[in-house]
């Protein structure tokens, strides 16, 4: 577990958590889907896994890209998928996920890019 402690790696790693769980439930029945089907969410978990590797190394750009992709998610959602009732709960729950991958982006934007060690190498 030595590869989780910079605070930077802790943050991917939850971010891949996040996006895992993201596609976890457009998977559950009566999730959210696709309108290209199967072929455009393979294509959005190929570019996801692009995305996260370049932010893994510290891709500021990587890292925005998601982020300006989640909030135009969650301002298309708030301004033409609320219905007369509010947020259905089946939407609910997909919306913190993208709310708190959003989150964790930030937060990977100001961190910056993973500073190497300034220690010395022991000698040896």
């Amino acid at each position: 577990m030595a590869a989780f402690r910079d605070p930077r790696s802790r943050l991917v790693a939850i971010y891949v958590g996040l996006v895992a769980l993201f596609y976890a439930i457009h998977a559950l029945p009566g999730g959210m889907t696709y309108r290209g089907g199967a072929g455009e969410a393979v294509l959005w978990i190929v570019v996801d896994v692009i995305l996260i590797a370049y932010i893994a190394k510290g891709s500021r750009v990587a890292t925005a890209i998601p982020l300006v992709l989640n909030v135009f998610f969650l301002a298309t959602y708030v301004t033409f998928g609320l219905g007369p009732d509010g947020i259905r709960m089946v939407d609910a729950v997909p919306l913190l996920v993208v709310a708190a991958q959003s989150i964790v982006l930030v937060l990977l934007l100001r961190r910056g890019r993973a500073v190497p060690s300034s220690r010395a190498a022991p000698a040896g």
